[in-house]
């Protein structure tokens, strides 16, 4: 299936008060009892544009949104994380109706800013979750011990972890344990020590973590991974060397009770070979 551009632009061009109203008859997904794909494809609103070794690819949100619609329209894709832009434009496309949508919430640590890691909630807020009718909202958490930034977003996510949960909703946590290198780049540090790390200070968040979902790397150790917390675990996989390159490694993670599902990242759909739909279908052979 491609994306109708034409029909996208004209909602939003000539009748943007109808978007609402596509947004709740879209109709909340159902919440996985099985081993599920979805996609994240939120990394456009903090400004990282790059997807399938092109620095760039993600700028052209026309093509973004062609590949995602091939991507929706197969059957086994559970549901995406989105800004509320880029869910919108799929609704309107007609390509979320009853998929698990979470709404991308702390976009604001804009990617090498001087504040990446004071990552306000520059996205959804907990009504906007409910007046769109999203089945949850997803935020990320990098914790760097020498910038306070982290703390602020620290408080920040345990807010949200609390209102989602209180208001019925997943609460989706990606963390990771983070620092700045010799140029001032943030650097995501992906031992088994600093993932177990962060993965004990994210369940620990909020009053209850009843709704807590965590979403963590793809990693070497994954019964390390799994027994670091009894919390559901989605699976955050790069694709961009291809899906024999993790093989392995998923289909063990997903032999784990608590590790639910994998959350493919855009480089699923920018395939360095092939077809969108054979990239798609490949990876939903993981979860068979």
């Amino acid at each position: 299936m491609s994306v109708d551009i034409n029909q996208i632009i004209d909602m939003r061009v000539n009748h943007p008060e109808q978007i609402g109203f596509v947004m709740r008859d879209r109709g909340m997904g159902i919440r996985p009892n099985a081993k599920f794909l979805m996609i994240a494809a939120d990394d456009p609103a903090r400004g990282n544009l790059a997807a399938g070794g092109n620095p760039r690819a993600l700028e052209d949100r026309w093509d973004l949104l062609d590949r995602l619609c091939q991507a929706f329209a197969i059957e086994g894709v559970k549901g995406c994380v989105g800004a509320a832009d880029l869910v919108e434009d799929l609704t309107i496309a007609g390509v979320l109706k009853e998929k698990f949508v979470i709404g991308s919430m702390n976009r604001g640590g804009l990617a090498d800013s001087s504040f990446e890691l004071d990552d306000v909630m520059s996205g959804y807020d907990i009504a906007g979750i409910h007046e769109s009718r999203l089945d949850g909202g997803k935020m990320l958490l990098r914790l760097d011990y020498s910038d306070e930034g982290s703390s602020h977003t620290l408080s920040r996510c345990a807010r949200g972890v609390c209102a989602l949960n209180a208001s019925g909703r997943i609460a989706l946590l990606e963390a990771v344990i983070s620092s700045r290198d010799e140029s001032g780049r943030v650097r995501t540090h992906l031992d088994m020590d600093s993932i177990c790390l962060a993965t004990a200070i994210a369940s620990g968040l909020g009053t209850t973590s009843g709704l807590t979902w965590l979403m963590l790397p793809l990693c070497e150790d994954v019964k390390r991974l799994a027994h670091a917390t009894t919390l559901p675990i989605v699976l955050r996989v790069d694709f961009s060397a291809g899906v024999d390159a993790v093989r392995e490694r998923v289909q063990e993670a997903l032999s784990y009770p608590n590790i639910i599902g994998i959350m493919a990242d855009t480089s699923l759909v920018y395939p360095s070979e092939g077809s969108v739909e054979d990239a798609v279908k490949a990876a939903l052979e993981l979860i068979a």
